[in-house]
């Protein structure tokens, strides 16, 4: 099994990374097709496609953003606790996004990899959704498929949203988030991937239950527990179970998507809380360090 990081792969790909200092190259349907080839050589059996790039995707989506059609800001405020210097150049966050409106990436890769022989799984970005300037304050061109920066979680005081994180306790954010399912599944996907890897690991800061205080989570803690969990000391593990019971929703609502197409859904799990920029965790971290063998659902 292998993952293709769809926009890292375009940037190498066409030489707009580490180009040698020549013209990059227009992304077409053939750099796909050879991507899936060497994955088949090589004795791959199913690709895990990482569609979303900085909050976008890189295909055409009822629910999110191409790249390069939100502004960059500069800086990344309202991520968490820390304002976050941006790292994209305009140039390549535009440049990527012509070449995602060249062609339906997604759709091509689905061709190619069953040209070879090969299952491609949409690796679904849970919980790595970072990219706070798609949402509907800074980006209000984009209608329905701007993201409502409520859906983020809250911190405690209601004031600040930790960007990239949706809160799965809200219907809104649960159905948003099974329609986007849905759409790729009619692309032809073979099955879909939940898997926990984030760029926003320790946005939140040191502090336990710095964020989760979303209004479904508080009026269900209030109605389970009596009392605002805004106010005075939180049971963590109480907070944390509201959550989970919000997330499970949305896995069974996943799934009777995916299963109703007749398709495969893997539901991962990870407790290192970082997603290992740099080490064997980036690798291995984040499905669990599955193989082949290990697709069932």
């Amino acid at each position: 099994m292998v993952v293709i990081r769809v926009y890292g792969s375009i940037f190498y790909t066409t030489g707009q990374w580490h180009g040698e200092g020549k013209p990059a190259e227009p992304l077409t349907r053939e750099h796909i097709d050879g991507w899936m080839k060497r994955c088949a050589d090589a004795g791959v059996r199913t690709v895990l496609w990482r569609a979303n790039c900085a909050g976008t995707l890189t295909y055409p989506s009822k629910s999110a953003a191409l790249p390069g059609e939100s502004p960059l800001p500069d800086p990344n405020a309202g991520m968490g606790v820390a304002v976050v210097k941006q790292g994209w150049l305009e140039s390549d966050w535009q440049w990527l996004g012509e070449q995602c409106r060249r062609f339906n990436t997604l759709a091509a890769a689905v061709d190619a990899a069953h040209a070879h022989g090969l299952k491609l799984m949409l690796d679904f970005n849970t919980f790595d959704m970072v990219g706070s300037w798609c949402h509907k304050t800074h980006w209000p061109e984009g209608g329905d498929r701007a993201w409502d920066a409520d859906w983020w979680l809250w911190s405690r005081d209601g004031t600040a949203r930790l960007a990239g994180i949706p809160c799965y306790a809200d219907p809104a954010v649960r159905r948003r988030r099974v329609d986007e399912i849905g759409e790729a599944i009619g692309h032809g996907i073979d099955g879909v991937v939940l898997g926990f890897f984030s760029h926003c690991d320790g946005m939140s800061g040191d502090e336990p239950c710095s964020f989760g205080f979303n209004p479904a989570v508080v009026e269900q803690y209030r109605q389970r527990h009596g009392v605002d969990p805004r106010q005075g000391d939180v049971d963590p593990h109480r907070m944390y179970a509201l959550h989970g019971e919000g997330f499970t929703q949305f896995v069974r609502d996943a799934s009777n998507v995916v299963h109703g197409a007749g398709k495969k859904l893997i539901v991962t799990t990870r407790t290192d809380g970082v997603h290992g920029w740099g080490n064997s965790a980036a690798a291995n971290g984040l499905n669990g360090d599955m193989r082949d063998h290990d697709l069932r659902d």
